[in-house]
């Protein structure tokens, strides 16, 4: 929250349908444009294990960043919603 004295972060998960979204946002002053997504360990680890479970990962900026994770899953009797 650089030039902020304080800042908001709110997290949220939807479901509907079989397909989870995990929104993480803040209203801070948003990604550089020279970002590089693959630098940051975090962001990484969270993006390849996503895609590992089969989901997809995206940021955008606008009034801060936005970041998206959806993750879908069939029906199994091996797990309950």
């Amino acid at each position: 929250f650089k030039g902020k004295t304080e800042g908001n972060i709110s997290i949220s998960i939807t479901h509907k349908n079989n397909q989870f979204n995990l929104l993480v946002k803040d209203d801070g002053v948003g990604i550089p444009p020279d970002y590089n997504e693959t630098k940051p360990l975090g962001i990484t680890f969270i993006k390849a294990l996503t895609e590992q479970l089969g989901g997809i990962s995206k940021f955008t900026n606008k009034d801060g960043t936005l970041y998206l994770y959806q993750l879908s899953f069939k029906n199994d009797a091996n797990y309950s919603i």
